[in-house]
């Protein structure tokens, strides 16, 4: 496809104005007399697709993880009942007792018994202090701190719902099959947000390098600037579409070393890079 295609950019359809970033990248220069619209909309688009993917393919990942852990859980606690608005587990039986695991910390306690001070919690960086009145998850804060927050008290979640409200009266008992399936149906409506959020942070990530990059000529008054800021940051918002996608192949594939920010602003530099070259060599052909 030659620039001809492009030579009206407004009613090119976006999947030649994609090819054409791919395979001609001095078409931005083309590119760069569009509404900063069109570019906004389709590097938004394009952003939100490769957030969300990267996310989405994190997802498997994080249900086998909380299978794993409420399984592992399962097998060395449970049954757990609450019963009169207290806690009980069939295991440890003696107290205090201290489970760990990669980084964790499980520690049961009598009824009563308070968080201790961070030097003796051990290593861990976070964990739950469990008793049978009340559930802590607490983590090491900047200074030596512990912060902490309740996720049961006194028969109520987070200290606000009664478990009644949910679980209605009487004794709920919780068995090691029904702690991982309990643990799998909660995390599942949580994990549509995390693949918005996802979707949502990557967009306003590659924005930020964007209108970054394209201010840096602006300010040292560069020849990119000629027709105004507007025309240079569309220029940038439509050369950053190649890097986002190239850089969410690389995150999805897991490979080391390089986060996907930073391959996105190399790639946004390499790509203006040879995007320049292919305009002046087009130009000198064109004067030749």
């Amino acid at each position: 496809m030659s620039q001809s295609t492009l030579s009206h950019p407004v009613r090119a359809p976006v999947r030649k104005v994609l090819y054409a970033l791919f395979f001609q990248p001095a078409v931005v220069f083309v590119l760069r007399n569009e509404p900063w619209g069109r570019a906004f909309r389709l590097f938004a688009l394009v952003s939100l697709l490769c957030g969300a993917a990267m996310s989405g393919v994190r997802v498997p990942r994080i249900m086998a993880a909380a299978r794993d852990w409420a399984g592992w859980f399962g097998k060395r606690v449970a049954p757990v009942w609450v019963e009169k608005g207290e806690l009980h587990w069939d295991r440890p039986k003696q107290l205090p007792a201290t489970l760990r695991r990669q980084g964790w910390r499980f520690d049961f306690s009598p009824k009563k018994t308070p968080l201790p001070p961070p030097e003796q919690l051990g290593p861990e960086t976070q964990g739950l202090w469990v008793t049978p009145d009340a559930v802590r998850f607490w983590w090491r804060a900047e200074g030596g701190r512990l912060g902490q927050t309740v996720l049961f008290q006194d028969g109520k979640l987070l200290g606000k719902v009664p478990l009644s409200d949910i679980a209605g009266d009487g004794r709920v008992t919780l068995t090691p099959d029904r702690i991982e399936s309990e643990a799998v149906t909660r995390i599942r409506p949580w994990l549509v947000v995390y693949v918005l959020f996802g979707a949502v942070r990557v967009l306003f990530e590659g924005l930020f390098y964007t209108f970054v990059f394209a201010l840096i000529p602006a300010l040292m008054r560069s020849p990119l600037v000629t027709g105004g800021f507007r025309r240079l940051l569309t220029l940038y918002t439509f050369a950053a579409v190649p890097p986002m996608i190239v850089a969410t192949v690389y995150a999805t594939l897991d490979l080391p070393y390089l986060e996907h920010a930073l391959i996105f602003v190399i790639g946004l530099v390499v790509y203006l890079s040879i995007a320049t070259r292919a305009a002046a060599r087009a130009a000198a052909s064109g004067a030749d």
